[in-house]
């Protein structure tokens, strides 16, 4: 069974994605260490980097099935947060994004009955079990800053009216998600 054009369309398009992703997350990192927030920069890095792989397994999946590559637009989103919850609420509507993609891919291999295509994405090690890792760190994240200002997020709102920060718990959450990296 070779890819249909709309999945190798669609493959090539979440390639470009997962590129612009990666550098999306350079731009992050870049943001977070001039501002000397250490573990976020190393978060990023690791997300950077992350993304690439996505991008390389995307490759690699095109190339077993006889097909090539071709590179769609970048759509690069701006990285200039606001404020360090900017930072990862940006993140977050971004890995959203990429979700949603990745979905679309899978409804168009279902409607074309290329179960191979929706078996690759839904392996235990790919993309879509991977966004689900992506989409909960992002969540967590959010959750730890919301949870140092005393507050418990019920919606996206409750996240993006959240104010900056005092420094003390930027500090202490930067350091704490140098874990994640």
């Amino acid at each position: 069974m070779i890819l249909s054009a709309n999945v190798l369309t669609l493959l090539c398009q979440q390639y470009s994605h997962e590129i612009a992703n990666s550098l999306f997350y350079a731009l992050l990192q870049s943001w977070a260490e001039m501002r000397g927030l250490d573990g976020t920069a190393a978060y990023m890095a690791h997300q950077s980097t992350h993304e690439r792989g996505h991008a390389d397994m995307i490759l690699g999946y095109i190339h077993d099935r006889n097909e090539q590559l071709t590179l769609a637009g970048l759509d690069l989103p701006p990285a200039s947060p606001a404020s360090f919850v900017d930072l990862f609420v940006m993140a977050q509507a971004r890995e959203r994004l990429t979700t949603d993609m990745i979905a679309e891919i899978c409804t168009q291999a279902d409607a074309e009955g290329d179960w191979l295509t929706r078996a690759w994405l839904m392996q235990p090690a790919g993309l879509a079990m991977e966004q689900i890792e992506e989409e909960r760190t992002t969540q967590t994240i959010l959750d730890r800053i919301a949870a140092r200002r005393g507050m418990v997020p019920l919606d996206a709102s409750d996240i993006a009216d959240m104010a900056e920060m005092p420094g003390n718990i930027v500090h202490d959450i930067d350091c704490w998600i140098k874990g994640l990296a």
